[in-house]
């Protein structure tokens, strides 16, 4: 390919991607508008837009969900609140105990509570080892200096 078919294939390719993208300038098109809603629905209801410089007001929070009638399991309890530091964190509380089935049928028996772990002794202090070829004592170099 000569240099003159390389820029004219590059200047084409240039302008299929404009072209792709929706205008001259290679910004895209606006976005169709929105299908108005059937006649018999009624229409959503339009929140007004914040005062320029307020922030929009949060949604509002989830309602928690009801507990079901036929005993379904309750939602989890929060967790506990980390030990501060140095402390032992306290135990976990025991699980609570499954609901019934629905149909009638017994519960699987509960598992066994783990045994707690049992509290290691301290390790003792390290040994002292000798350094190689030094007792702590004045070292010598073989011959008496004056």
């Amino acid at each position: 390919m000569t240099s003159r078919s390389r820029w004219t294939a590059l200047i084409a390719a240039i302008v299929l991607v404009a072209a792709a993208c929706g205008g001259e300038d290679g910004t895209t098109a606006a976005p169709p508008p929105p299908e108005p809603a059937p006649a018999d629905s009624p229409a959503p209801p339009d929140s007004a837009p914040a005062p320029a410089g307020e922030d929009p007001a949060p949604p509002p929070p989830e309602p928690a969900p009801a507990a079901a009638a036929d005993g379904a399991a309750a939602p989890p309890p929060p967790e506990p609140a980390p030990a501060p530091a140095g402390e032992d964190p306290a135990p976990p509380p025991p699980e609570p105990a499954p609901a019934p089935a629905a149909d009638g049928a017994a519960p699987a028996p509960a598992p066994e509570p783990a045994p707690a772990p049992p509290e290691a002794p301290p390790a003792p202090p390290p040994e002292p080892q000798p350094t190689a070829g030094f007792d702590g004592e004045t070292l010598t170099l073989g011959y008496l200096v004056d």
